[in-house]
Order: structure tokens, then C-alpha cells, then sequence
């Protein structure tokens, strides 16, 4: 848990100014945002990315409301990562790739039949 001085467990500092930044650049990405592992492990006053500082990194996302995919975040500093408000059109995508049902089935196929008629749509405009 972060605490108010910008800690974790164990001293280690974290930059809270920079879990609010990237919450503002997600949102002027237009809700999707792409970042190195690095970056993040870097944020949270780390230099390695261990299974706690990996998690700690899961938390401070979610204390900005955002989620992340991979869902579980990488090892290896070069690989990126997915940065996106929880509640977005974005995430619900993603759980219904990852966790399929019938309702997200059902969503999944609604969004195929929008993106068909979207299709048609801009060919007229082409015509």
C-alpha cells in the first residue's frame, strides 16, 4: 500500500505525481495508453521487477481507476504495457476477449455489427 508520502512497504519511494500523469495522458490519448514496463517499474522507485513491485505497480494504477493489460504485467522492462480506465468501452473489450460468456459474446458480436454498418457508412461517403 502507498501511503501518503509517497511510500511503499519498505521505504521504497513512489511517484505519486506520476500515477496522476499517467492517469492525464490516458485520458488525452484518447483512453488508451501505451507505456514501457520500465517506465512503470521506474515510477515506483524500483529497479527491478519483482511478483511485489509488480503488484504494488497494479495497485497504483487502480488507485488512479486504471487497468493494464497484460493483466498480469511483464517481467522484463522492454515489453509494453496497455494503460486504461477500468469502466472504458476499451476495458469491457478486453473482458470479453479474455473472460467470453454469453453476454460478452453477445456484446462482441454487437460491436462486429456496428463496425460492419460503420463500414458501409464510409463507403457511401467515399461514393
Amino acid at each position: 500500500m502507498i501511503d501518503d508520502r509517497g511510500e511503499g512497504p519498505g521505504g521504497s519511494h513512489v511517484d505519486v505525481e506520476y500515477w496522476e500523469e499517467i492517469a492525464r495522458r490516458v485520458e488525452s490519448c484518447g483512453g488508451v495508453w501505451k507505456t514501457s514496463m520500465r517506465d512503470l517499474r521506474n515510477a515506483s522507485g524500483n529497479v527491478r521487477s519483482g511478483p511485489h513491485v509488480r503488484a504494488r505497480i497494479g495497485m497504483a494504477l487502480m488507485a488512479q481507476g486504471l487497468a493494464h493489460y497484460p493483466e498480469e504485467l511483464p517481467r522484463y522492462q522492454h515489453e509494453l504495457v496497455w494503460v486504461y480506465p477500468h469502466d472504458s468501452p476499451f476495458a469491457q473489450r478486453i473482458r470479453a476477449v479474455l473472460d467470453p460468456s454469453e453476454e460478452t459474446a453477445g456484446e462482441l458480436r454487437q460491436w462486429m455489427d456496428a463496425e460492419t454498418i460503420l463500414a458501409g457508412v464510409r463507403e457511401l461517403v467515399r461514393e
